[in-house]
């Protein structure tokens, strides 16, 4: 029998012409649940000797397949048309032609169920994003392309990876609003990561609003953790709890989150907005105003960048808070001119990072190689001074570099931290001068650590800083981060503190000389200093050796103030000419007790220890 060779559909939404086709398309029927696109006549539902087909080009429209969106014209979520199986259909049959483009029209489509996006090449594209700052999504609303879950899945929209590498979404032009009450799931698009890896991920244009978290990366089993090559730029995200998140030791791998006005999410506590594990991370040129903590990437990886970013009204522990990260990292210019600074800690908190690069007011909670924080005169050029240091530790370890330690702080009070040797006295170059410095040799037996105390007042809100310069030296035993205690009058009150330096053995090699600075803010007077230092950690075997000076203890007003400090004349100032250690002809050292003019011990022949004049 022949069929009509056309057919003209006039059913709103689905209108358009389609032809007839002889063959067989008995898997391209099975495939369009809905009768989208192949339409078999009534005596041949299989569609197994012809269909009907639709003409597609440029990508498939998801009101072929019976989405209403008819949300914006509902006086409540209830009297709305569930789109759920029209977005199922529309998704299977782009996972049946290897991917393609979906459009969305204009206004709200409700859904009861997760959305989950076939493995690979979807593209999703609406008619627009909703203004920054939205409000409340409100049934009855006229609104560009909207999904609205109603459903309390783990994700509004959730990926599938069956292999490594499957991905290759593209978002762009429409928005994801929770009603935020009643049933919503947790966030708006969600990779649960098992046994694949996701890769390629492009959001762009997007509004995101209302959901506990926009973007979550999260797991329960299998062996993967990581989400690659996502980006995410140009979107307007706010009135979440969270920006995103990596949970349940899941990772980004090349994440980019870029140009979005990502403002007014999570405040309160418990709350916040971008917290992610990654690597080859770029946060970069985003509003992410009234938001709590609104950066912070932590895990043991490397390349991250957090620039050209608006922080406005922040509250928290920091803007930018880079935890563990191995380096090298780049952190600022950002802008930090309008913030409340009794409602947030810190501009940039570094805490166990190593190499790196941060040209923003920084707070080292243990930081390695890395530059001094640049402050200025204003609030927003400094480091706040009131800062608990029980809480947020000051630890910074430094190599010294030509003469630029030596410059000296506007100390208040200062001692050097000298009791009887540790060791025995031997010779090293200054990393400072590249002349000839007495230092200490001290090994681990019995005890593991090495005792100094210092005689000097502070007072209640004083800052104490010690700078102390060590060595470890070359040998075959385990990498082992030093360990180093401040304890106030010898108790461990009064803001005395503990320093485990995590993450020395992955920035420094033995033999290298380190210059470590610490502080601590005093909680009430203090008379004297105990410093208990652990070069090769608390635990260490027998034989392990390091060279030091004495420290340098000093009391300061200003936090903004401290800087890494070694006294190169207190270093080479001995009370006696050296009776240990191979010596030089020609080595010099200060000394401590001058007589008739005397003040300088000669080595005028080489040796264990030498020959010593005074002069």
């Amino acid at each position: 029998m022949q069929k009509q060779e056309v057919i003209l559909l006039l059913e709103e939404g689905r209108e358009g012409i389609l032809r007839w086709h002889s063959g067989d398309f008995t898997e391209e029927v099975k495939a369009d649940l809905r009768q989208a696109i192949y339409v078999p006549s009534p005596d041949d539902p299989t569609g197994m000797r012809g269909v009907w087909k639709r003409a597609v080009n440029g990508g498939i429209q998801i009101t072929w397949f019976g989405a209403k969106f008819d949300l914006e014209r509902s006086d409540s979520i209830a009297n709305a048309t569930d789109d759920s199986e029209a977005w199922e259909a529309a998704l299977a049959y782009l996972k049946f032609t290897g991917g393609g483009t979906l459009h969305l029209p204009h206004g709200a489509s409700k859904v009861t169920r997760e959305i989950a996006i076939p493995y690979n090449g979807v593209h999703i594209v609406g008619t627009g994003t909703r203004k920054v700052y939205p409000g409340r999504f409100r049934p009855g609303k006229k609104c560009p392309s909207t999904l609205v879950p109603v459903h309390s899945g783990r994700s509004a929209i959730r990926f599938l990876a069956g292999q490594n590498g499957d991905g290759a979404f593209c978002a762009e032009h429409f928005n994801l609003a929770a009603l935020e009450e009643g049933e919503q799931p947790e966030c708006a698009f969600g990779w649960e990561v098992q046994d694949a890896f996701f890769y390629g991920y492009t959001f762009s244009r997007l509004g995101v609003h209302g959901f506990i978290s926009a973007f979550d990366s999260y797991k329960d089993k299998g062996k993967e953790y990581a989400v690659g090559g996502v980006l995410i730029d140009n979107c307007v995200i706010n009135r979440n709890r969270w920006i995103v998140r990596s949970m349940n030791k899941t990772q980004f791998n090349a994440f980019r989150f870029t140009n979005n006005k990502a403002g007014q999410n999570g405040y309160l506590p418990g709350q916040g907005g971008i917290a992610i594990s990654g690597q080859d991370v770029a946060i970069e040129n985003n509003i992410l105003e009234a938001t709590r903590d609104p950066v912070f990437v932590f895990g043991g990886h490397r390349d991250v960048s957090v620039r050209g970013n608006y922080f406005e009204a922040n509250v928290g522990k920091a803007c930018v808070h880079l935890r563990d990260i191995v380096g090298p990292y780049s952190v600022g210019p950002n802008n930090y001119s309008v913030l409340n600074y009794d409602n947030i800690a810190h501009k940039v908190l570094l805490s166990f990072c190593g190499m790196g690069a941060c040209i923003d007011p920084c707070w080292p909670n243990v930081t390695h190689k890395v530059m001094p924080a640049m402050t200025g005169g204003d609030e927003a050029s400094t480091l706040k001074n009131s800062v608990d240091t029980a809480i947020y530790g000051f630890c910074r370890l430094d190599r010294p570099d030509g003469l630029i330690w030596s410059a000296r702080p506007s100390l208040l009070a200062t001692a050097s931290a000298v009791t009887k040797p540790e060791g025995e006295l031997v010779r090293a170059t200054s990393p400072q001068t590249g002349i000839a410095m007495p230092v200490q040799r001290f090994s681990t037996s019995d005890r593991t650590f090495i005792e100094k105390r210092a005689t000097l007042a502070g007072e209640k809100g004083d800052w104490v800083v010690t700078s102390w310069l060590f060595n470890r030296l070359p040998d075959k035993g385990p990498p082992v981060d030093p360990y180093i205690s401040m304890r106030v009058d010898g108790a461990t009150s009064n803001g005395s503190r503990d320093y485990v330096t995590f993450g020395y053995s992955r920035a420094w090699r033995d033999g290298e000389w380190c210059l470590i600075t610490l502080a601590i803010r005093l909680e009430a007077p203090m008379s004297w200093m105990q410093l208990l230092f652990h070069p090769h950690g608390v635990e260490a075997a027998a034989g392990r050796t390091t060279h030091h000076s004495d420290p340098t203890v000093y009391t300061i007003a200003d936090v903004n103030d401290i800087r890494p400090y070694f006294d190169t004349r207190q270093a080479c100032t001995v009370i006696a000419p050296p009776s240990t250690g191979n010596w030089f002809v020609g080595d010099a050292l200060h000394n401590a007790a001058p007589e008739k003019g005397a003040t300088s011990f000669i080595c005028t022949k080489a040796g264990f220890p030498g020959t010593w004049v005074r002069a």
